[in-house]
């Protein structure tokens, strides 16, 4: 963990001062407001479920409480046709059988439809019936009336027998219908049989069984309202633990064939395994008629209830972050963009470059930052100032210098005597002497030029090659120079004696200290570059270190190593046309030589003026 620490601070220290700001503002913001995502995340989640929990089991109690009410009016109805005097008195009329009268089996008919039709009228969602012996002539009619025989045919007539011998009412499952009906399908009804009991002829007793039903799709409707998550289910027992209904058949079903399903009390919500999965149970009785409610809720899908608030959460967690984020980028480039623009000129300067855009930032803020940049802005037109005090310093020293150097020289006496030399030459037809007496001549001529620093680049090529031509005699014809200037930069100007060194270097460490070195190729190309033109001069000859690059261009050679000194080259270049213009290398050794030289593209009379 303090390894972790220490890289971390390693890390932070080794940032740049916008990140970090933009870390120390974002960091400890987005983890408060994580921290207190998670507790509120914590909070609502635990108040959601205890208020589903609330809900689910308030549904659930809701339901119960109204299948009491069909279940205690089921009762009811049957209690109702049991005491009714008029139903009494006609079972226990004598011969209450089919071998009577049609018409006084119809008025017995017509005064039990009656009875029966008051009953009913009042409580239309259930169907009330009577068996009657189906020698009646009114046994089929299927409203009212049901023949006997249809009870005896079920398989469980003997239990339902014994149930009701023993003063005990019970419900069975059914799936009649009446002979009137226009439907096709059957529907499932719970029924409640009873009996009705009177006394017949000489005591003997009659009994007849009575039911009150209801469909099924009633108490699924409940079922269905009281299973609020709807992946779980819900169903019914009867007082004997029978399957009543449930709010999903399939689902009942499928679990009830994999089995577990519990059929006795459980507490509220507690979890159970069973082979569909875990799920937490609810049990409530109704204690009255012995019925039993279940409630099977699925443990993944109660756990799910919490994601619509993690989501919530996050979207608003994600929200605040970016929201931090933004602003603490905008507020860590707002304080550190001066800073950045201060550190880029500081760079700039260092590089030589003096000339910088002026800083946009608000001086009016009058903060720590503004003074530091307005002492710098004051610090760096001071350098700069002088910096040009010091070059029209130089560039004195440097033209009284060269002026001092061709006042040694008196041109036209050297002029003279080499164009004797080249006419005694010639005289005697030594073709070779005449030659060397004219590139000679030449080359003071160019390099001289009256007294001037600046001529064209077509003369300062015309000097180069009178230099290879002497050297040329020295070396037996080893020295190649290709010259690939176009005509519109030879017409440029530049200040004289600034390619000839380069390529006296390239020959004195070519072919002069590298016996082995049998030929010396130089070419020396031009072109334009953004309103500057860059000179390349390539050699094919051992080359050079980095190290040994740097060191030219940081030290001033004497002549004897290698003429005007490269360093006091690239010196004259950016004294005269600025820190932008100058000397440049790519080398490397065994790979030979590059020099760049970078001057501005002016005409004579441009330069000419530039240098007064």
């Amino acid at each position: 963990m303090k390894r972790v620490y220490h890289i971390l601070k390693e890390y932070f220290r080794a940032l740049p001062l916008k990140k970090k700001l933009f870390y120390s503002y974002s960091v400890p913001v987005v983890a408060i407001c994580m921290f207190s995502s998670a507790a509120s995340y914590l909070f609502f989640s635990g108040t959601y479920k205890r208020q589903y929990r609330h809900i689910q089991t308030q549904s659930c109690v809701q339901a119960a409480n109204f299948v009491s009410q069909y279940v205690g009016n089921m009762y009811y109805i049957s209690s109702l046709i049991e005491n009714s005097a008029v139903v009494t008195n006609i079972i226990s009329s004598p011969g209450l059988s089919g071998s009577r009268a049609i018409d006084e089996q119809y008025r017995e008919f017509w005064q039990l439809n009656n009875e029966m039709l008051k009953i009913s009228v009042s409580n239309s969602i259930y169907r009330i019936g009577l068996y009657i012996p189906d020698g009646l002539v009114y046994a089929e009619n299927d409203y009212y009336f049901y023949p006997e025989s249809t009870l005896k045919k079920r398989p469980d007539f003997l239990e339902i027998r014994r149930k009701l011998d023993a003063g005990k009412k019970t419900f069975i499952s059914l799936t009649e219908i009446a002979s009137y009906s226009p439907v096709i399908n059957r529907e499932e009804h719970i029924a409640l049989l009873g009996t009705v009991t009177s006394s017949g002829p000489q005591g003997v007793k009659q009994q007849f069984i009575t039911k009150v039903e209801i469909p099924v799709s009633e108490l699924e409707k409940i079922l269905q309202k009281a299973n609020t998550m709807g992946k779980g289910i819900v169903y019914l027992l009867d007082n004997d633990g029978r399957f009543v209904a449930s709010s999903d058949a399939a689902e009942y079903e499928r679990l009830h064939k994999e089995g577990g399903l519990p059929s006795v009390r459980t507490g509220l919500w507690e979890p159970r395994k069973l082979p569909g999965g875990e799920y937490y149970t609810l049990w409530y009785g109704i204690q009255k008629y012995g019925w039993q409610l279940f409630c099977l809720v699925p443990a993944s899908e109660y756990r799910k209830q919490g994601s619509f608030i993690v989501a919530v959460i996050l979207l608003i967690l994600v929200l605040l972050s970016a929201a931090v984020f933004a602003v603490s980028y905008t507020l860590s480039s707002f304080y550190t963009r001066r800073l950045t623009a201060l550190s880029r000129n500081m760079n700039e300067l260092g590089s030589g470059r003096f000339k910088m855009p002026a800083f946009s930032g608000s001086p009016q803020s009058g903060d720590e930052i503004d003074g530091i940049y307005r002492n710098f802005n004051r610090m760096s037109e001071e350098l700069q100032r002088l910096m040009e005090e010091h070059y029209r310093q130089g560039k004195s020293v440097v033209t009284a210098e060269l002026r001092a150097l061709q006042s040694q020289i008196n041109p036209h006496f050297l002029y003279n005597t080499l164009d004797l030399i080249n006419w005694e030459a010639m005289k005697y037809k030594a073709e070779n002497i005449a030659g060397i007496a004219q590139s000679l001549g030449q080359f003071y001529r160019l390099s001289l030029n009256h007294g001037k620093a600046a001529l064209l680049i077509k003369d300062e090529l015309r000097h180069v090659e009178a230099y290879v031509r002497i050297e040329n005699v020295h070396f037996d014809g080893a020295v190649h120079l290709e010259i690939v200037v176009p005509e519109e930069i030879q017409s440029c100007a530049c200040l004289g004696i600034i390619l000839q060194p380069f390529v006296e270097n390239a020959i004195i460490h070519g072919v002069a200290e590298h016996p082995e070195i049998k030929e010396c190729t130089v070419c020396i190309s031009a072109e334009f570059d953004s309103g500057a033109i860059v000179f390349d001069i390539r050699d094919n000859g051992p080359g050079m270190s980095y190290d040994r690059q740097k060191q030219i261009l940081d030290n001033s050679f004497s002549s004897s190593e290698g003429g005007y000194g490269i360093q006091n080259i690239n010196s004259r270049l950016k004294l005269c046309y600025g820190g932008e213009y100058g000397v440049t290398f790519d080398s490397a050794p065994g790979r030979g030589t590059t020099v760049h030289i970078r001057i501005p593209a002016l005409k004579l009379e441009q330069l000419e003026k530039q240098l007064q």
